[in-house]
């Protein structure tokens, strides 16, 4: 959970400072944050993910902080203006749909069996991409791994 909040910290630190509305600015920092994690998973580095999301909410708040301090609260105005818009609310209620929505699933197809979820798995239990002797599928790498990253970040705000 606190790997999510960071995500979102960094985020309106990033709306702020650009000043973009979240929902201008929320598909490049995936497409950002999915290419910094394909480039730690070749390593075996998705863990300092989290910690750089850590480092990156903590200085997005340590310069809120230090603009109240000076005197310049427009950072309130502008995370009103540009985070809290009505494209979070509605990504917010997808988000909460579909995490209702897919909590009584279980993986049944024999593909997700053999591959997808055991290719997520497999990145979570080595904290990134390993090779064949080490892996856990039986199809080993037959798919670009970018959407099991993303079931990566999942997991890793699930924690499980």
């Amino acid at each position: 959970m606190l790997f999510m909040i960071s995500l979102f910290c960094v985020l309106a630190f990033l709306c702020i400072l650009f000043k973009k509305r979240f929902e201008q600015l929320l598909a490049p920092f995936v497409c950002v944050l999915m290419l910094i994690a394909y480039a730690l998973a070749m390593f075996q580095g998705l863990r300092w993910l989290c910690w750089i999301t850590y480092a990156g909410a903590a200085l997005g708040i340590i310069w809120v902080v230090s603009h109240s301090i000076r005197g310049r609260a427009a950072w309130l105005r502008l995370t009103v203006q540009y985070f809290f818009t009505p494209g979070q609310l509605c990504f917010i209620i997808l988000v909460v749909v579909y995490c209702l929505g897919s909590q009584s699933h279980i993986v049944t197809a024999t593909d997700d069996i053999y591959y997808w979820a055991i290719e997520a798995r497999s990145i979570f239990a080595h904290h990134g991409l390993v090779d064949a002797a080490r892996h856990l599928s039986p199809r080993f790498m037959t798919y670009a791994p970018g959407m099991q990253l993303f079931q990566w970040l999942g997991l890793t705000v699930l924690g499980e």
